[in-house]
């Protein structure tokens, strides 16, 4: 400033010197001080180029477009080639929701002021995504980032585009460049969890989220999000806590009432699950999906009734959705109402012939129904639209053994244990594994490696129930078995812990009845007296 003094104690009114000064106030935040320089400048010369320069962006700053715009536009009046004129106006005309004034503005720029300017190029590429030029929008901010590899900017709006052209991989590359020269972008990071989300890539994502969140703790999207990937992730306690920061933000979010639900779900906290679903349904009765969810919350716990009532409703609120048919079909399957599930798995296919669980439903429908070639041929049909259903494969093994297939039925279950992933294994997968062994002849040694998983699970309603189903299987098979001497013996103490186990589930809390009484597993225990007890138990029980 000193040297401006001196220039001005010479020329006091030196347009540019005055202009410079002014600009130096509002770089140094005192921007009332700059305009009140800026008025007294353009008084004195009304064309004073880098007066209404300095005004333009300070009114830029302050989000005072159409002045701006005006500022910008005497500029260019009065030097059609000004290096920066063009450029701001372009981004002044971006908030006005101008896109084409905008690019007619970076084109004279850029061919006639600075053909290789990189953040030109930035600034047009936004502004043809504003039109839906993608492809004209790719190569402006491809050609910036040729011209400057460490532009951040162009990195993000490069990834960003690709996310909406749907190419996640690419979109995930241009964002990590991004965060690599910027990386406290919360931006960035709020981009890359989304698209890490949408990947399925749970674990990363959550990492994003975390960084995003630690800068804008009350976010209530990102808490959503991080909260059903925690879900993913198996772990539900994270879930609650992050539904329940929304819910301390809004108790009425009916997205934390339900994603809470489901969590509570996971943790079988079946009745606790219900009553955030109900909350969820009172806050939104248009919520077809919580409809749908409490729905298999009832009939877990043999409500019968009121799991039908529910998928009702949700037909009734949303009649095109194919989920809502297969999803009634199947309780309807279970309280033996076959023609009713039937009419409504055909109308699930029939939407969606593509639905491979529908096919799935009346495959077992089928069977129930006493049509074992219906039922293959549906269920075959399921594994070809969906080859990684596990419950697909764990039916059709039950299908083959029941009509003597046992190397199919091994087969089945092998493949059910091949698509695990890594990590702890789940109920299905302990089933099947076990019934391997079982089904290869191998009896001690399958029913050793069931106890070891209940060792691990010795109190969970589900794998005391599904264990109890492979020690069935078991005593079904082993009765068949002419190699093994002791047949008979054996078939007595496997049913014997099979009815153990599953007297053990129920004390623990299992209520779902209904299937109990139809799951093909347990053909061998129905004329067991212990069976039929607990089956009265849970007749009385649902009343």
């Amino acid at each position: 400033m000193s040297l401006i003094a001196a220039v001005l104690d010479r020329r006091p009114n030196f347009s540019e010197a005055l202009a410079l000064r002014a600009r130096v106030l509002w770089l140094r935040g005192k921007t009332a001080d700059a305009n009140l320089e800026v008025a007294a400048l353009l008084k004195l010369d009304p064309n004073c180029i880098e007066a209404h320069l300095l005004r333009g962006e300070i009114q830029l700053q302050g989000g005072n477009h159409n002045q701006a715009l005006n500022d910008f536009s005497k500029v260019i009046q009065l030097d059609r080639r000004h290096r920066s004129a063009y450029l701001l106006r372009a981004q002044v005309l971006q908030s006005l929701d101008q896109p084409a004034d905008a690019i007619r503005d970076l084109d004279t720029h850029l061919k006639e002021i600075q053909a290789n300017h990189a953040l030109a190029f930035v600034r047009r590429g936004q502004a043809k995504q504003r039109i839906n030029d993608l492809e004209g929008a790719l190569a402006d901010f491809s050609k910036c980032l040729e011209l400057d590899d460490k532009n951040s900017d162009a990195f993000l709006a490069r990834g960003l585009l690709h996310e909406r052209r749907g190419k996640l991989e690419l979109a995930v590359a241009d964002l990590t460049s991004h965060l690599e020269l910027k990386n406290d972008s919360m931006a960035g990071y709020r981009a890359r969890a989304r698209l890490y989300f949408n990947q399925e890539n749970w674990s990363a994502c959550v990492a994003d989220l975390g960084k995003y969140l630690a800068g804008n703790p009350r976010s209530v999207e990102a808490l959503n999000q991080r909260g059903n990937s925690y879900l993913r992730l198996g772990e539900p306690e994270k879930a609650i806590a992050d539904f329940d920061r929304i819910l301390g933000l809004d108790n009425t979010n009916t997205t934390a009432l339900f994603g809470k639900g489901n969590a509570l779900d996971r943790l079988g906290k079946t009745e606790q699950a219900i009553e955030l679903f109900t909350k969820t349904i009172e806050q939104n009765p248009g919520h077809v999906t919580a409809y749908l969810n409490r729905a298999i919350m009832y009939a877990r716990i043999d409500e019968s009734g009121k799991a039908l009532a529910d998928a009702t409703t949700a037909i009734e609120l949303e009649p095109e959705f194919a989920a809502s048919y297969r999803l009634r079909g199947s309780f309807q399957s279970s309280q033996g109402k076959l023609k009713e599930a039937m009419e409504d798995f055909t109308k699930a296919i029939t939407m969606d012939p593509r639905d491979a669980y529908a096919h799935l439903g009346r495959g077992i429908a089928h069977r129930r129904g006493g049509k074992p070639a219906e039922a293959l041929a549906d269920l075959d049909k399921a594994l070809e639209l969906n080859p990684r259903l596990r419950n697909a494969f764990t039916q059709r093994a039950s299908l083959h053994l029941s009509q003597g297939r046992l190397r199919e039925a091994r087969n089945d279950h092998e493949r059910v244990v091949k698509l695990h992933a890594a990590g702890p294994p789940d109920v299905t997968f302990g089933y099947c594994k076990t019934l391997v062994e079982v089904l290869s002849g191998k009896y001690d040694e399958g029913l050793k490696e069931a106890e070891a998983f209940l060792a691990d699970h010795p109190e969970d309603t589900d794998w005391l129930y599904d264990i109890a189903c492979a020690y069935a299987i078991a005593a079904e098979v082993v009765s068949k078995d002419e190699k093994i001497g002791d047949r008979s013996e054996r078939k007595r103490r496997y049913a014997d812990r099979a009815l153990q186990l599953l007297e053990k589930s129920v004390a623990k809390g299992y209520r779902n009845f209904s299937h109990m009484k139809v799951d093909f597993d347990f053909l061998v225990l129905h004329d067991e007296e212990r069976f039929k007890k607990l089956l009265e138990q849970g007749s009385k029980k649902s009343k």
